[in-house]
C-alpha cells in the first residue's frame, strides 16, 4: 500500500477507537445519572484538568500558529502568549465563582443571574457560534487531506464533522474524559515529531540563520495584530465556556485551580514549538503560502511512514479535541439553557436528548459553514471571537463585580456589541486582513457593548429618581462621598480620553486607536460599577 492509503487506514481506525471508548466511557458507568452526560460526575482530578486545558488550549494554538508562521516566522508566538495569559485569569479570576455556583456552562451561569430569558438568548449565541471557533481546526485538517487525497474541501470537511458527530455523541463529557489522554499524548508527540523534523532537515543552525531577518523578528506581524491577539483571549477567560466547562468538571476547586496552573506547562511548549515547526516548513518548502499545504507536503514527501502517521493523527487529533469539544458545548448550550429557558427541558434525561439533537444542529452548521471559506482557516475563530465577544463581554463581567446590572442593560450590551462588530466586518467586506478606518472589529464590538450598559443603567438611575413606584426595580447614583477609586478611575478617564481625542490621527496610522479605546470602555464600566448602584428601599421610602 502506499503512504496515502496508509494515513486514511490509520485515521479511519484512530476514529474507530476513540468512538469506541467513547461510547465504552457511558457504558461502564452503569450508576452514572444523567446529568453526568453533562459533567462526567464532577469527579476530575488535577490530571484531568491539566489535560482538558493542555489539550483545547493547546490544539487552537497549534492550529493559528502553524498555519501563520510560513508567513510570519517566530511573531506568531505572541498567540500562544495571549492564550497563556487567558489560562493565568480563568485559574486566578473565573475559576472560583463558577465553581462555586456549581454551573455547566456559561449561558446557565448568566441565565441564573440575570434570568431566563438572557439564559435562551446567551444559550443560541454561545450555542450557534461554537461551529464557528470549530471550523480552525476542521478545516486545517482538510486542508492536509485535501493535498494529499486531492478531494474537494467540502468533502474532508463533512467526513470531519460527521467523525466528531459519532465522537462525542454517546458519551458526552464521559467520552471526552477518558479520551482526552490519548488525544493529548498524541497532538504534542504529532509537534514534536514536525520540530524534530525541522531541526533533522534543515539543521538546527540553519533554522536560526538562513531566513529573512523579518521571520525572527518578534513584532513582524505588527503591533496591532499582536494587541487583538492579546485583547482577544483576555476577554476570552471570561466567555471561554468550553475550557471553563472542562474545569467545571474537577471534583472541587483547589483541583481545578491547580490544574489551570499546571497547564500552562505543556501549553508553553506548544507556544514554543508551533513557530519552530513552521520555520523548517518554510525552508523545506519556500513556495507553500499555508501551513497546513506546507505540513502536506511534509507528510507525503520527506517524512519515513511511521513519521508520516504520527503527524498526520497529530493534526487530526486537533480536530477532535477543539472542534469536539466546542460542538458538545454549543449544543449543550442550546439543548439544555436555550431548550429550559424555552420549556421544553424538565429533567436531565431530556436535557440530555435535547443536547444530541442539538449536536445534529451544530453539525450541519460546521459542515455549511466549513464549505463557504475553506481557506484562512483562523479567520473564522477571530470573526467568531469578535461577534460573540462583544454580545456578551458584559454579561459576566456585570454578574461577577456589578451587582445592580440588571437584564435590560445586559440586553441592550449584547445587541449592541454584537451587531457593531458585525457591521464593521461587513464594512469592508469581511476581509481578513483590512479592515475598515484600520480598526478591528472585535475593538469596536467590546467598546460599544462595555459603554452601552453603564448608560443605560444611568439613564434608569435618572428616571428612577423621580418615579417611587417601582422601588425594588430602582437604583441610584452615587455623587456624595465618592470612594478614592472613583476619583483615580475617573481621573484615568479623562487623561486616557484626551489623549486619544488629540492624537487620534497618529493612533489610527499606527492602528492602536481601538486597543487604547477599549483600556477606556473597560475603565467607564468599572466607573459605572462604582457609581451607579442598588437603591436602598428604606431610603427610597424617605
Amino acid at each position: 500500500m502506499g503512504i496515502a492509503t496508509w494515513l486514511l487506514v490509520a485515521i479511519v481506525v484512530y476514529s474507530l477507537i476513540l468512538v469506541y471508548l467513547g461510547r465504552y466511557a457511558y457504558l461502564r458507568e452503569k450508576k452514572a445519572e444523567a446529568e453526568d452526560y453533562f459533567h462526567a460526575g464532577r469527579r476530575g482530578s488535577i490530571l484531568n484538568v491539566i489535560i482538558y486545558s493542555a489539550s483545547q488550549s493547546g490544539a487552537i494554538t497549534l492550529v493559528s500558529e502553524l498555519e501563520a508562521s510560513v508567513l510570519h516566522g517566530i511573531s506568531v508566538v505572541w498567540y500562544g502568549v495571549g492564550v497563556l495569559v487567558m489560562t493565568l485569569l480563568i485559574a486566578g479570576l473565573v475559576v472560583t465563582p463558577l465553581r462555586r455556583k456549581r454551573v455547566i456552562t456559561l449561558s446557565g451561569y448568566l441565565g441564573d443571574h440575570f434570568g431566563e430569558p438572557v439564559r435562551a438568548f446567551a444559550g443560541a449565541i454561545i450555542g450557534l457560534f461554537m461551529p464557528l471557533f470549530s471550523i480552525a481546526t476542521v478545516v486545517a485538517t482538510a486542508q492536509i487531506l485535501r493535498v494529499i487525497y486531492g478531494v474537494p474541501a467540502w468533502e474532508t470537511v463533512a467526513l470531519c464533522s460527521l467523525v466528531l458527530l459519532g465522537y462525542v455523541l454517546f458519551g458526552g463529557m464521559l467520552s471526552i474524559s477518558l479520551t482526552g489522554l490519548v488525544n493529548t499524548f498524541t497532538m504534542y508527540l504529532g509537534i514534536t515529531v514536525m520540530v524534530g523534523a525541522a531541526i533533522y532537515y534543515n539543521g538546527f543552525h540553519r533554522l536560526f540563520t538562513t531566513l529573512p531577518p523579518t521571520y525572527y523578528n518578534p513584532l513582524e506581524v505588527g503591533l496591532p495584530l499582536i494587541l487583538v491577539w492579546l485583547g482577544t483571549w483576555v476577554v476570552n477567560a471570561l466567555l471561554a465556556q468550553t475550557q471553563l466547562q472542562m474545569v467545571l468538571t474537577s471534583k472541587d476547586e483547589r483541583t481545578g485551580r491547580m490544574g489551570v496552573y499546571l497547564s500552562l506547562i505543556p501549553l508553553a511548549f506548544m507556544t514554543l514549538m508551533a513557530p519552530l515547526a513552521g520555520l523548517g516548513l518554510h525552508l523545506l518548502f519556500p513556495r507553500a503560502t499555508d501551513g497546513f499545504v506546507a505540513t502536506a507536503l511534509l507528510i507525503k514527501n520527506r517524512l519515513p511512514l511511521w513519521a508520516s502517521v504520527v503527524v498526520v493523527l497529530g493534526i487530526w487529533c486537533t480536530s477532535l479535541i477543539w472542534a469536539g469539544s466546542n460542538q458538545f458545548s454549543g449544543a449543550v448550550s442550546l439543548g439544555r439553557d436555550l431548550g429550559k429557558a424555552l420549556g421544553f427541558s424538565r429533567n436531565h434525561g431530556q436535557e440530555r436528548l435535547n443536547t444530541r439533537i442539538s449536536l445534529g444542529v451544530v453539525t450541519v452548521v460546521l459542515i455549511v459553514l466549513g464549505t463557504l471559506r475553506p481557506s484562512n482557516s483562523a479567520w473564522w475563530s477571530v470573526f467568531a471571537f469578535a461577534v460573540r465577544n462583544g454580545a456578551l463581554v458584559s454579561l459576566p463581567l456585570g454578574a461577577l463585580v456589578w451587582g445592580a446590572m440588571n437584564a435590560r442593560a445586559g440586553y441592550c450590551s449584547m445587541i449592541v456589541g454584537g451587531v457593531s462588530a458585525f457591521i464593521w466586518y461587513a464594512l469592508n467586506s469581511f476581509s481578513t486582513t483590512g479592515f475598515y478606518l484600520g480598526i478591528h472589529p472585535m475593538w469596536i464590538g467590546l467598546c460599544l457593548a462595555l459603554v452601552s450598559p453603564v448608560v443605560w443603567m444611568g439613564g434608569e438611575a435618572l428616571a428612577g429618581g423621580r418615579d417611587r413606584r417601582q422601588v425594588h426595580r430602582q437604583v441610584r447614583l452615587v455623587w456624595k462621598k465618592r470612594r478614592p477609586s472613583q476619583y483615580l478611575l475617573s481621573a484615568a478617564l479623562l487623561i486616557l480620553g484626551g489623549f486619544i481625542a488629540g492624537e487620534a490621527h497618529s493612533l489610527l496610522l499606527h492602528g492602536l486607536i481601538g486597543a487604547l479605546a477599549f483600556v477606556w470602555a473597560v475603565l467607564f464600566f468599572f466607573l459605572g460599577a462604582l457609581t451607579i448602584i442598588k437603591a436602598d428601599p428604606v431610603t427610597l421610602e424617605r
